[in-house]
Parts: structure tokens; C-alpha cells; sequence
């Protein structure tokens, strides 16, 4: 169950990407500066694909330690994190502009996180991990949806 949900997230993550990146859309169609594109090509997608594989990292540790530690908290809110950070880099760097369910899904991760840390083991590790993936799951759609009215 715990890889399913994983992959879920990881799709989610990817999801919230290509509905934004993918052929048609703003980023798409953006600045196409030298500079703008190192930032948003090189740079932002490293940050993305890292914040991936941390969030596998966090899978692994879900699947091998599944009680509810500092690091299984920090790799499943930190790779979501990362990639947000990588995915705020490239929207800036190709349209100027990011949407504001980004930073909601940050924030959203943060305070899961700070809860998830202050509650030790006394929180299920399954918790931390349906959390990450309702937050991913729902900026997907939210990003889905809201280029499919702009």
C-alpha cells in the first residue's frame, strides 16, 4: 500500500508539473531569454528531480521504518518542498509569474511537518505520508484546473 501511494504522490508531483509545462501552455510559450532559460531548464529542473528522489527516499523509509521518526518527517515534507522550490524557479524563469497554490502547498507541508515532529511517535507514519500525498494530489488538480480556465 505504502509504494502506491508513493507512486501516487510522485505522479501528483510530476501531474502538478506538466499541467503547467507541458506543450500549449504559458511556460510553454515564456521569456525565451538566455538567462531565463538556464535559471528555469538547468537550475529549476535539478531542484525538481532531486526533490523527487528525496521523495522516493521518503518511500523507502515508509516502507523499511514505518514508525513515525525525524527523518521519515524530513524526507516526506522535504522533497515535496524541494521540487515546489524547483517548480517556483522555473514558472518565475519561463511566465514571471507563480500561482499562489504553490506557496499554499508549501505552508501546508510546513505546518504538517512541525505537527508531525511535535507528535513523535505517539502520530502513525501512515498520517505524515496521506498528508504529502493530499497536499501533492490537490495542487495537481488545482494546477490542472486552473490552466484549463486561462
Amino acid at each position: 500500500m505504502i509504494t502506491l501511494l508513493g507512486f501516487a504522490g510522485l505522479v501528483a508531483l510530476w501531474w502538478s508539473y506538466f499541467a503547467l509545462a507541458g506543450h500549449g501552455t504559458r511556460a510553454a510559450s515564456g521569456d525565451g531569454s538566455t538567462r531565463a532559460a538556464r535559471a528555469a531548464f538547468a537550475y529549476a529542473h535539478g531542484l525538481m528531480v532531486a526533490g523527487a528522489v528525496l521523495f522516493a527516499v521518503a518511500i523507502d523509509l515508509h516502507l523499511t521504518h514505518p514508525e513515525n521518526t525525524p527523518a521519515l518527517v524530513l524526507t516526506s515534507v522535504g522533497g515535496p518542498l524541494l521540487y515546489l522550490v524547483g517548480n517556483k524557479l522555473y514558472l518565475q524563469g519561463r511566465t514571471g509569474t507563480v500561482g499562489r497554490s504553490r506557496y499554499v502547498a508549501a505552508a501546508v507541508l510546513v505546518v504538517a511537518a512541525a505537527v508531525a515532529l511535535v507528535a513523535g511517535h505517539a502520530l502513525p507514519a501512515i498520517v505524515i505520508g496521506l498528508v504529502v500525498l493530499a497536499v501533492v494530489v490537490g495542487l495537481a488538480v488545482v494546477t490542472e484546473l486552473t490552466e484549463r480556465r486561462a
